[in-house]
């Protein structure tokens, strides 16, 4: 998911809002991308890689970009509520689990 989001922002012109990636690989990525927005800026181990979502078919929509960040926003609240129900901190997972249904809701 980190990659689609990754791909749309970059053709749409969304690196400036690309949010924060779980994975060191993407996590760089978009980092380096909301610093300097160009992808031929970045660091040659991270460039290949990124260059070829230039290359993929599709286009740009709106409505993908703002699904897409939802989605990827729903999956890392998943995780972390994962993780704090085997730690037990209840204010901090009810309010999770609030906003994991406020993404899901519409579904």
């Amino acid at each position: 998911m980190e990659e689609y989001v990754i791909e749309l922002a970059l053709k749409g012109g969304k690196t400036g809002e690309l949010p924060e990636m779980k994975t060191d690989f993407w996590g760089r990525v978009a980092e380096e991308l909301v610093k300097n927005g160009d992808p031929r800026k970045l660091p040659e181990e991270l460039r290949e890689k990124t260059q070829i979502l230039l290359l993929k078919e599709g286009e740009f929509e709106e409505k993908g970009w703002a699904t897409a960040l939802r989605e990827l926003e729903e999956i890392e609240v998943r995780e972390e509520i994962k993780g704090l129900s085997n730690e037990g901190d209840e204010n901090q997972l009810r309010g999770l689990i609030k906003r994991l249904s406020e993404l899901t809701k519409d579904k």
